[in-house]
């Protein structure tokens, strides 16, 4: 997370370390090849974006915890439906960063 108005998520391939090195090359070349950075970046923004709104709202009515609170279930919702989609990600880094808590979006 790079913090900019609007921010900026920066997405990047981590394989899970117990993987293959044949199955850890595997995704990092298909992240790379199919410029999914470039695709979830976009649509992160958006998405973001789009709950503008929401989260001023919670940040107004119960701070920085209202706003992490809301972002951590929201993350544990996309968990639930895939583990390693980039809205799970995404929630999670705007949940603990402390800066995008803080600030209106």
């Amino acid at each position: 997370m790079v913090s900019l108005d609007p921010p900026a998520l920066l997405f990047f391939a981590e394989p899970d370390s117990t993987f293959t090195a044949t199955m850890q090359g595997r995704i990092r070349h298909q992240f790379t090849q199919f410029r999914l950075a470039t695709l979830y970046g976009t649509q992160a923004s958006r998405q973001v974006a789009g709950e503008r709104l929401r989260l001023n709202q919670l940040r107004q009515e119960g701070g920085p915890a209202a706003v992490r609170e809301h972002l951590r279930a929201t993350a544990h919702s996309w968990a639930a439906t895939s583990l390693n989609c980039w809205q799970h990600a995404m929630y999670e880094a705007l949940a603990t960063d402390s800066g995008f808590l803080n600030t209106d979006s």
